[in-house]
């Protein structure tokens, strides 16, 4: 925590010769009770605070700072694994723009999306636009660390972040779209540990390349797409190479076409290994770099909207992995816009039907994951006033399924209301009632409070 906070005051600091400076900060204040039988009572009211500052004109007029952090911090009993007290800045970087040839530098902690490469980093990066229609983008530095609260998925993580980097070279198509091809490598040593079901060692470095494309070739159409390789050279058995797409991480593309102002569809196609997809993934804790798996799917959905009250879309997805078989999701959501009277809601039902998941207990040897999925939800925003209500309910056909505790409906309802005393300022409460397999009943509330302002050097706002 304490070179964060240096940094983080003195990052700060540097907006006092800002020309204009908005600071956003948004407060959660929680309160729960625990009480488990055979464990001690726990009272936990955890506060969670996240700030933000952009300043912009440092000095020059091209110049800008942009920071944005959180912390957490135990009233009661400790919440989380990690500490009573813990924070974070997600990003923390300076900006400059090029008065020519749409060209930006920045530096410091900041998200790249560079074609391929996605992730936060601290480091450098850049691009500028190129004569004949072409432009070149690049990065470079260091993997964010993300602490998790799973030791196991961090066996190794210290080992596989000593450097990150990667390129863009786009050719923009005139009038048509734009067409891109993309590098990145995190790591540059190897990191093997061993998984816990097999004695084969997983290789984490990444690198990968991959074009992608952007195409409108006629008013109302739309074609955008993605195609995504793992070009490191592992060793034959880091991963399974079964077939001949074994290098290819990703496959990502998508169709669609806008008939008038009322209709249009769209189409999707998405096929993932998952191993080389998120190889040397910097959020352990969400993405499982040794899942050995495929994943393909393909979607359609048309929807049909009245602009001045209700939008009806119908949808459809085909889903296929390895490990689990086949999965169709298909259903209807109905949207409601009434402006003149400040509401808006929604109704939507879904039916997923899956294949049966082997289980290891012979008395029954699979289990059914397919379920009812109806979710509703309204809000009613005014000036000075809002209130929301959302709720969804899953139940599912086999009420065996061992996940399930026995549970086989659960539901959760979330009510929301706000105030707006000052433009700046906006105070809201939620409460949440849920009956899940984990919990059967359970409520929790939550208070939050939003503050934004800013000043710019003339005085201002």
């Amino acid at each position: 925590m304490g070179r964060k906070t240096i940094l983080f005051a003195l990052l700060v600091s540097v907006t006092s010769w800002a020309q204009e400076v908005n600071v956003y900060s948004t407060t959660f204040a929680q309160h729960y009770k625990q009480d488990i039988p055979g464990l001690d009572r726990s009272v936990y009211t955890p506060l969670t605070q996240f700030l933000g500052i952009d300043a912009t004109g440092l000095g020059k007029e091209n110049l800008s700072l942009h920071l944005f952090g959180w912390g957490n911090f135990d009233l009661a009993d400790q919440s989380r694994l990690d500490g009573k007290a813990v924070g974070s800045i997600s990003h923390g970087y300076m900006r400059y723009r090029f008065d020519q040839a749409n060209g930006e530098l920045q530096a410091g902690r900041f998200a790249i999306n560079h074609g391929i490469g996605y992730g936060q980093i601290d480091g450098a990066s850049g691009r500028v636009d190129l004569k004949g229609g072409f432009a070149i983008s690049a990065f470079g530095g260091r993997s964010v660390r993300h602490k998790t609260q799973d030791a196991e998925q961090q066996h190794d993580y210290e080992y596989q972040r000593d450097i990150i980097f990667g390129t863009r070279f786009s050719y923009r198509l005139a009038r048509i779209g734009e067409l891109g091809f993309s590098f990145v490598q995190d790591g540059t040593s190897t990191s093997y540990y061993e998984n816990n079901n097999s004695e084969m060692p997983n290789d984490h470095r990444r690198r990968l390349a991959g074009g992608d494309v952007y195409i409108v070739p006629i008013a109302g159409l739309m074609f955008t797409g993605r195609t995504v390789f793992d070009i490191a050279d592992r060793d034959l058995n880091s991963y399974l190479r079964d077939d001949h797409d074994s290098r290819l991480a990703e496959n990502d593309y998508s169709l669609a076409y806008k008939f008038n102002s009322s209709f249009s569809a769209k189409l999707n196609y998405v096929q993932r290994n998952l191993q080389p997809y998120f190889i040397g993934s910097n959020f352990p804790s969400l993405f499982s770099a040794i899942e050995n798996d495929k994943h393909r799917s393909y979607s359609g959905s048309v929807t049909y909207s009245n602009s001045e009250s209700y939008e009806v879309t119908a949808d459809y997805r085909h889903i296929y992995r390895n490990t689990f078989g086949d999965s169709d999701r298909f259903g209807a959501e109905l949207r409601w816009i009434k402006s003149a009277m400040k509401f808006i809601g929604g109704a939507g039902y879904h039916r997923v039907s899956t294949s049966g998941v082997n289980s290891f207990d012979p008395l029954k040897p699979s289990y059914s994951l397919s379920h009812h999925e109806l979710r509703a939800w309204a809000m009613y925003d005014t000036e000075k006033y809002r209130a929301s209500l959302d709720s969804i309910i899953h139940k599912f056909d086999d009420s065996d399924n061992p996940n399930l505790n026995g549970q086989s409906l659960l539901c959760e309802l979330v009510a929301s209301v706000g105030l707006k005393p000052a433009e700046n300022l906006l105070i809201s409460a939620d409460m949440t009632y849920a009956a899940t397999s984990v919990a059967k009943n359970e409520v929790r509330c939550l208070l939050r409070l939003d503050y934004k302002f800013g000043f710019t050097a003339k005085g201002g706002k």
